[in-house]
């Protein structure tokens, strides 16, 4: 089958693939996690080794999530939403702006222009109608809850008026010279970063693979703040691909919900500047999100520098999920040397800049994108 199952149909050269058909991708992604998951089975049935794979990381949140509810160790709580901290915003407003409109004019006003845009009101066109409301995690768990997602437990906040963020830049020498992320570099057989070509390194949070059941519960019940990011619909199968609609306005806009993804909050955080390779619609299904944008000639006013890009690993300690050492280290990318939320005297470049070029604010909350 090779690529076609991936790849859109292209009328124009006769290409044939299913990458436009999210219901049907989706069924060829549940072939494939049937497939791996019952090779897996049979090497355990069979007394064999089985490779670590992401089975064995789903039945360990599994156990972990159930003794926490069992044994009332996890306390509910409700989802924070206090005010986030005042972000360094620079002195001018980009004069393209950011307009709300209507559905009528997303084509002509934002999408023909390039220009971000908001429309308000629209997020429930997106979605089949169902009790509970927009931001029900029960419609999600009505259809998937057995299905696989990746939850990342951020950093916390590194003083009083922050924020817990999804990225860590580390100076490169001093992060190497750590002994937990030696000692995982030597295991994996990967070579240290040369910290004269990267003098920084961003870090990932460590993050667990689970059911959506697990997840839910851990938001429901357990005051660590997780953050499930990109649960691709397709993966989480057809009958929550059944769940989505599209809306007239993004058809006759020319668009089509190709990779619709969820993404959860637990807690307020932070993402670092970066830049996203597709254009997004992002639907609010509820909480909020703050949202800085820039125009790509603003980067040299952003501290781009080129670092070492790796994955945390995870360790328990008591109950909570701590990053240690590394799990994946195997890629470069561009990172900002320092933090984006320092004052907007301690960045002076800024003041030649109009707005940062992307940057999250989750509160609690669910969204696709």
């Amino acid at each position: 089958m090779g690529q076609a199952w991936i790849d859109p149909t292209d009328e124009k050269t006769g290409k044939v693939g299913l990458g436009n058909d999210v219901a049907a991708v989706a069924e060829v992604r549940r072939g494939l996690r049937d497939a791996q998951y019952a090779m897996w089975h049979a090497n355990v049935q069979a007394g064999r080794r089985a490779p670590e794979t992401a089975h064995l990381e789903v039945l360990r949140a599994a156990r972990h999530v159930g003794r926490r509810v069992r044994s009332g160790s996890a306390r509910a709580k409700a989802c924070e939403r206090r005010t986030p901290p005042p972000m360094a915003r620079p002195p001018r407003n980009d004069s393209l702006g950011c307009p709300k409109v209507a559905p009528g004019s997303f084509k002509a006003e934002c999408l023909l222009k390039g220009r971000p845009c908001i429309l308000r009101g629209q997020a429930a066109a997106f979605l089949r109608r169902r009790e509970g409301g927009l931001g029900s995690l029960d419609r999600w768990l009505d259809v998937a809850a057995n299905a696989t997602v990746s939850v990342a437990f951020p950093f916390p906040a590194t003083h009083p008026d922050g924020m817990p963020t999804l990225n860590s830049i580390q100076e490169t020498a001093k992060f190497l010279a750590q002994d937990d992320v030696r000692l995982d570099l030597e295991r994996m057989g990967l070579p240290a970063a040369d910290a004269e070509e990267f003098p920084w390194t961003l870090v990932r949070p460590a993050t667990w693979a689970m059911r959506l059941q697990d997840a839910v519960a851990w938001v429901r019940t357990d005051p660590q703040e997780v953050y499930m990011n990109q649960a691709m619909v397709a993966d989480l199968g057809s009958a929550a691909v059944g769940e989505l609609r599209e809306p007239r306005w993004v058809a006759k806009a020319g668009l089509r919900l190709l990779s619709p993804s969820l993404w959860l909050s637990s807690g307020a955080v932070t993402t670092g500047f970066h830049t996203d390779g597709p254009d997004n619609l992002l639907v609010q299904l509820s909480g909020r999100k703050d949202v800085l944008l820039s125009r790509p000639s603003e980067q040299k006013n952003l501290y781009y520098l080129p670092a070492f890009d790796v994955q945390a690993g995870m360790r328990l300690e008591n109950g909570t999920v701590r990053s240690s050492g590394v799990r994946k280290a195997n890629r470069t990318s561009s990172g900002i040397a320092r933090s984006p939320l320092l004052p907007l005297c301690a960045r002076p470049r800024w003041s030649a800049a109009r707005l940062p070029r992307l940057h999250y604010l989750s509160m609690p909350g669910l969204e696709i994108s």
